[in-house]
């Protein structure tokens, strides 16, 4: 492995361990929950009338807001008609198409994870310049004396020291004055920034180079006349999500090609003039950059993508890369905040949270995805006017997880009361007691008979307590393996959830008798110790 490749898995480990220990996993595991509970309902209308204000305060009058919680769509509001300047126009509803702007790039991102996964190209650590030789830029930087080119990863995670547009006017994209050759061409007379992995520099001309990148790769895989030289339609990257993305998610109403849509059902953006008044903007096309912000989708589409995001897809990536795929790859020098390919990351205090997503504006369109993922809830909004900042998702969302993660501990708590059968019950009773070790550890296991839940507790942390579970679901080929999760969550440390005995395996040294029955237990295996059951 290169000196390169070292120093990037470093700092992807350091990173992820960061980002993890800062966040502390302290909440409880996502379970359903009845979405009528009068406390949650009543968060729904706080999160309402908060909308309600700060849109009113922020001169916003065209917005779409939803919430997804696990696989559905908890809580949506949309306010306001589809031309903002005409109350007489259709209002605005989950099905209303508009600009996504940069949270395309996480669509881009996508492309690049399955296409290492199918091994259209090696790695995501590859050199571009192998799959795309038409590109081409100065660099007078030198890593340690070591050339290199832009790899993937860099593009995707906005590393690769280019900068931040596309050379060529907005007013041009998708145009025969802003082609490819025209774009490759000036890009080649300019110079890189800085060093790759220097520093984050969000560049859309980077995550434009990499979906057409991805789009030269599949057209190589897919065009029996490829011709390397020759300037192709820019239509393979847009093939490829539409086909291997879009359809298999169920986002029917998302496109690249605004022509395609309904006309009258596009969401149309503003900006507010110096009087005052409400002043419409034109959509504009995206030609080449279609990757770093040309999608057009509706509210429900994008909730089916963070459905995906939050519960996983096998048929769009494994469960590996999707972690893979939320993973930060740069944290910021404030600390709490951290970019990744491509979501955005911060961290909020008041919930202990990581929060991941994306952020995009384009042409009066400013569209918003957040997620706390390990709770697997998010929000999607969309404004059809720039504003400054987020668009409240973080403030919605930390009036959120405190509601959710009580009303989960609640449900919790009535599923532990369930009866436990008499295979669980006897096993249970054979290994209740207490366990010592040859160096003086000892390890308590004893039942609840009210809250039927079998605990478990060091003795010289007796505060901390695990609840013990089955490790199979029917518990009868692995009854001698039990599960090792934290039960008091809210009174343990970071150190403790992160780095202690939480969601470790117990093997019990269960005895059975000639007939293959359990008799007893006379120890147990755990975090690497042998303890003999006392009594």
């Amino acid at each position: 492995m290169k000196k390169i490749e070292y120093i990037t898995l470093f700092l992807i480990l350091f990173l992820n361990y960061y980002i993890e220990v800062n966040s502390c996993p302290n909440g409880p595991k996502p379970i359903k929950i009845n979405q009528n509970d009068p406390l949650l309902l009543e968060t729904y209308k706080k999160i309402d009338q908060y909308l309600d204000k700060n849109l009113k305060l922020n001169n916003i009058s065209n917005f779409i807001s939803t919430i997804v919680y696990m696989d559905e769509i908890v809580w949506s509001k949309t306010y306001g008609n589809i031309n903002p300047v005409d109350d007489h126009s259709p209002p605005l509803t989950l099905d209303t198409n508009f600009r996504i702007a940069s949270c395309t790039k996480m669509f881009t991102s996508l492309m690049m994870m399955q296409f290492r996964d199918k091994g259209k190209i090696n790695s995501i650590d590859d050199e571009i310049k192998n799959y795309f030789p038409k590109f081409k830029i100065n660099d007078i930087h030198n890593m340690n004396g070591e050339k290199r080119g832009i790899t993937f990863r860099e593009l995707a995670s906005h590393t690769s020291g280019l900068p931040r547009e596309t050379p060529c006017d907005p007013n041009y994209y998708g145009t025969t004055n802003c082609t490819e050759d025209i774009i490759l061409d000036r890009l080649s007379k300019q110079f890189l920034l800085s060093n790759e992995y220097k520093r984050v520099h969000y560049s859309n001309v980077g995550f434009s180079l990499l979906g057409r990148t991805l789009g030269e790769v599949y057209k190589k895989a897919n065009d029996k006349h490829y011709e390397p030289t020759t300037e192709h339609p820019q239509i393979y990257y847009e093939k490829y999500v539409t086909k291997e993305i879009l359809a298999k998610l169920n986002m029917s109403n998302s496109t690249y090609d605004p022509t395609k849509l309904d006309q009258n059902n596009i969401a149309i953006s503003y900006y507010i003039d110096s009087n005052g008044e409400k002043k419409l903007i034109p959509n504009t096309l995206s030609g080449w950059n279609s990757p770093g912000g040309g999608l057009y989708s509706t509210a429900r589409d994008m909730c089916s993508f963070m459905k995906f995001i939050l519960n996983g897809n096998q048929d769009i990536i494994q469960d590996s890369t999707r972690n893979e795929y939320l993973t930060s790859v740069s944290l910021l020098s404030n600390g709490v905040q951290a970019f990744g390919i491509p979501f955005e990351m911060f961290y909020g205090n008041s919930t202990g949270t990581w929060f991941k997503g994306k952020n995009g504006l384009i042409g009066g369109y400013h569209s918003q995805l957040t997620m706390a993922a390990d709770l697997k809830l998010g929000i999607f909004s969309v404004s059809m006017i720039d504003t400054n900042g987020d668009l409240f998702t973080r403030e919605i969302l930390e009036m959120l997880i405190p509601v959710y993660e009580s009303l989960i501990i609640e449900e919790l708590e009535k599923k532990h009361i369930q009866p436990i059968n008499e295979h669980d019950l006897f096993v249970y009773k054979v290994i209740i007691g207490k366990y010592n070790s040859s160096f003086g550890e000892s390890f308590m296991v004893e039942f609840d008979d009210t809250l039927n839940i079998l605990f478990g507790y060091f003795q010289d942390t007796p505060s901390t307590l695990y609840a013990i579970s089955n490790f199979d679901e029917d518990n009868t080929q692995y009854s001698y393996i039990k599960r090792l999760n934290l039960y008091n969550y809210q009174n343990a440390t970071c150190s403790s959830m992160v780095c202690g005995p939480n969601e470790e395996l117990i093997y019990f040294n269960l005895i059975k008798d000639s007939n293959g029955s359990i008799k007893d237990c006379d120890g147990l295996d755990i975090l690497g110790l042998s303890l003999k059951k006392v009594y």
